[in-house]
């Protein structure tokens, strides 16, 4: 991400990371196990909308477009963009 998206100016990336976790069959009680699922949670939150569009058209250039499309509407995946921060810890 370092090598296509800024880290300054109007565009800039604020933040990326992926997280990866399994899925538990009660969250509540750890001793009921696991199902088997994992979680894969990829957050971007860019400086402002100019940083998402720019986002928008660097992807649709990326070569592994139509791969990332493809496991989009094959998994289970939830999204939200444009989203709006709510919290923080700062």
């Amino acid at each position: 991400m370092k090598e296509t998206h800024p880290m300054t100016g109007e565009k800039k990336l604020n933040s990326y990371s992926i997280l990866k976790g399994p899925e538990w069959n009660n969250p509540a009680d750890p001793s009921q196990g696991m199902t088997g699922n994992m979680y894969f949670i990829l957050t971007e939150y860019y400086e402002n909308p100019a940083g998402f569009q720019n986002h928008q058209e660097l992807g649709s250039k990326w070569p592994m477009i139509q791969e990332f499309q493809q496991m989009l509407f094959t998994y289970v995946v939830g999204y939200t963009f444009p989203g709006t921060t709510v919290a923080t810890i700062e």
